[in-house]
């Protein structure tokens, strides 16, 4: 048994061990039985090994960090780049959300074909807006990596190769890591919290309803278009339904965009994030694709690609439009308390199963370690 576990069993008290051996034997349910023995069995198993090898113990020992954690300080306030992060976090999340909402409204405005002669009133105003954007970014990078420098100070690859992405498209400073504190980051409301579990399940609750609400209103966008957009530009012909149909899907992509973004972010399984949520970067992505091809053939100014552009946009923005009407009702159904409950139980099965293979194989492999450093030593 290592120190730390030795300690931990060293401050329970013969009395608190009794009283939670006096409180098992009052339980009577069958699957407290069956899950007390699998444990002792493991236990009786682990402490046999650990007898050979007291290092083993410390791979089986869990740390599970089950509380949320918000408004911290940090550790780096003495230096002077930990006080401008501290200092300049908050405006750079202000930022980078504006610089979302300027990039969904030039994104889904300029792939829109006929709005975009409506755009180009203020299309100049949003791209200087952006440019000036661009401008803050790379000064604070540089801000940065200055003050690390002067310091002698490591910044965290991770954190600096996205900082670095985040000088072609800002928005991805959203719930940005602290550069030196890699278990940090900053959310509105809640200051410096600590990345772990309990975040992202409170983040989840909180983007629940809201992103259920605002998926949704693709289904009156799909009805004006599919059925009463005659009609409407009839009665309202002072009304451009073209450019605030787009407008409102801009609105929807902008906060899916927020939503991954920020979930992304406070997530330390960013692979297994971005496969759980594939729908929600289809919806993402395949605008930007559409403006990227757009863009490169405005360039050209072929009529007959031009044309073929249109008729991508086109597929695109149904696909983008089926896309976000799928992800409604998996959010909803998801919301569903029963639904809900399905879901959690077959995942409880499966990492139970997942975990009682880890641990067996872990087993296996403090065994062959043992045998192999035991054969070293003769």
């Amino acid at each position: 048994m290592d120190r730390k576990a030795q300690d931990t069993w060293e401050a329970t008290t013969r009395s608190e061990r009794d009283e939670l051996l006096d409180r098992a034997r009052r339980i009577e349910h069958p699957l407290f039985w069956q899950r007390f023995r699998q444990l002792v069995a493991g236990a009786e198993q682990l402490q046999q090994m650990s007898r050979k090898a007291p290092w083993v113990a410390h791979w089986f020992t869990d740390q599970p960090d089950g509380v949320l954690r918000t408004h911290l300080g940090t550790a780096w306030m003495q230096t002077r780049l930990g006080r401008y992060e501290h200092t300049i976090a908050p405006y750079v999340f202000g930022t980078a959300t504006a610089l979302l909402i300027v990039a969904g409204v030039l994104i889904m405005g300029l792939t829109g074909g006929d709005q975009f002669r409506y755009l180009s009133t203020f299309t100049r105003t949003l791209g200087s807006l952006w440019g000036v954007g661009l401008l803050l970014f790379w000064a604070d990078f540089a801000i940065t990596l200055y003050l690390a420098r002067q310091e002698r100070l490591r910044l965290h690859r991770h954190e600096l190769l996205k900082r670095g992405l985040a000088l072609v498209f800002p928005p991805l400073r959203i719930g940005s890591r602290h550069i030196m504190d890699i278990r940090r980051i900053w959310l509105p409301f809640w200051g410096w919290c600590e990345a772990n579990e309990p975040l992202l399940d409170r983040l989840r609750k909180a983007f629940g309803i809201p992103m259920i609400v605002i998926a949704m209103l693709i289904i009156p966008v799909l009805i004006v278009e599919w059925k009463f957009m005659e009609d409407a530009q009839q009665r309202f012909p002072a009304v451009d339904w073209n450019f605030l149909l787009e407008m409102v899907q801009a609105s929807i992509w902008i906060a899916f965009t927020f939503e991954f973004l920020v979930m992304f972010s406070a997530s330390d399984e960013k692979v297994d994030y971005c496969k759980r949520n594939w729908i929600d970067l289809l919806i993402i992505f395949l605008p930007l694709v559409s403006f990227i091809r757009t863009f490169r053939l405005a360039q050209v100014a072929r009529v007959k690609y031009l044309a073929r552009t249109w008729k991508l946009r086109g597929v695109v923005t149904k696909a983008r439009q089926g896309f976000i009407v799928a992800d409604f009702f998996r959010r909803l159904l998801t919301a569903q308390p029963h639904n809900r409950a399905k879901t959690l139980r077959k995942k409880l099965r499966d990492n139970r199963r997942e975990r009682e293979a880890l641990e067996r194989e872990l087993m296996e492999l403090a065994e062959h370690t043992y045998e192999a450093e035991k054969k070293r030593k003769k």
